[in-house]
């Protein structure tokens, strides 16, 4: 499984009701997706970007995606968008009934010092502990092995709690949309 990520700057005049309007009309295209697992819509208000984060089952799943007259409509609307794909270390959803309101985003150099194998099990322990708390809907820890960095996408119900890490750079985004048309 792998996950992937496209974010653009909206134009002047393209707002949050602008772009809420747009995730809402093409969420139900979302539904039937073959390979999608997870989607989730982001809106970041204090720079105007917007961007969607998926789960996908595999490359092939991704790749057909990329190539759907419903990706050409993204790049139709604001131009071709930079894509970014990371191994997908964990993704696990949390309380099945909370509704999420707001993202985390927080990404982390991978420090070549210290063995990959000990990130990767703090990362895992980190994730198992927040995964239990009662306004988390779910959570993904991605790996970039090109740029050797660690992001965790978290999607809350309610405001973020306190940062887990002192990560080198966060994003807190408002949640428009989540379409989960295969629940890992």
């Amino acid at each position: 499984m792998l996950a992937m990520r496209y974010a653009v700057r909206l134009a002047p005049g393209r707002d949050a009701n602008w772009i809420e309007s747009r995730v809402a009309t093409r969420k139900p295209s979302f539904d039937t997706l073959p390979g999608l697992h997870h989607r989730a819509c982001l809106y970041d208000p204090s720079d105007n970007i917007y961007a969607a984060f998926f789960i996908w089952a595999d490359l092939r799943a991704m790749r057909q995606y990329l190539a759907t007259d419903l990706f050409q409509e993204v790049v139709a609307t604001f131009g071709r968008p930079r894509v970014r794909c990371w191994s997908l270390l964990h993704f696990s959803h949390g309380a099945k009934d909370c509704k999420p309101t707001v993202a985390m985003w927080e990404q982390d150099k991978v420090e070549s010092a210290e063995p990959l194998s000990a990130i990767l099990e703090r990362e895992a322990a980190a994730h198992n502990l927040l995964i239990e708390r009662q306004n988390l809907f779910a959570r993904a820890v991605i790996l970039d092995p090109d740029r050797w960095e660690i992001s965790r996408v978290s999607l809350w119900e309610g405001a973020c709690p306190e940062r887990a890490s002192k990560a080198d750079c966060t994003q807190d985004f408002k949640v428009l949309a989540v379409t989960e048309p295969t629940r890992l």
